[in-house]
């Protein structure tokens, strides 16, 4: 496609969605740093903090992209991949985002979820055995039931105020009751095959 005699809304969605892969590239990778612990959210505040803009930025410019503008300059099927590409956009810096707010959050609310549930647990000792074979695992579980991509927005306000401990045991106690259930179960043992060893 020939540069000159474009459209100026023609060239702004080409530059911008040129941009907006080279930029997705770029997220990948540093995100990849994150993910696999060649980086951390504690060790490396900057980058996180750039990631998490480059995110953004990623998401703003891509909703800019005005796909119409194309019609008639590039082939339909290259239209179709832009257009294709545009929505994985959104949907992998949607999950990215999300994977970084968990990164941020696990340590201060694995601490105040550990102890939410050692205050909470006196009264409901039988109830951890089902998920956890300590107290320690328990919270481990539950942080990361609240912390996973498909609920984080959903708690989001509710993990700021126990990581601060605004939140009182009594709202603890009935989100957990609530959402245990979305904890893997230990796996149960057949107690008479374990008689029959010991005969």
């Amino acid at each position: 496609m020939a540069k000159k005699d474009i459209p100026i809304d023609v060239k702004r969605a080409s530059d911008l969605y040129v941009k907006s892969y080279e930029l997705y590239k770029e997220i990948q990778r540093n995100y990849e740093d994150f993910e696999t612990g060649n980086m951390s959210y504690s060790k490396d505040r900057s980058k996180f903090n750039q990631l998490q803009k480059d995110v953004s930025d990623l998401k703003s410019m891509a909703s800019k992209i005005n796909t119409n503008a194309l019609i008639g300059y590039v082939d339909n099927e290259s239209l179709e991949t832009i257009e294709k590409n545009i929505d994985f956009f959104f949907e992998t810096t949607g999950y990215i985002e999300k994977r970084l707010l968990s990164l941020k959050y696990y340590k201060p609310l694995l601490i105040s979820v550990k102890k939410y549930i050692d205050d909470m647990i006196g009264m409901e000792k039988y109830d951890y055995k089902t998920y956890a074979e300590n107290f320690d695992e328990l919270a481990k579980k539950f942080t990361g039931v609240l912390l996973h991509p498909n609920n984080i927005e959903l708690f989001k306000n509710h993990i700021k105020r126990m990581i601060v401990g605004t939140m009182s045991q009594r709202e603890f106690k009935k989100i957990y009751a609530t959402n245990k259930s979305k904890m893997s179960k230990l796996p149960k043992y057949n107690f008479e095959s374990f008689k029959e060893y010991k005969s």
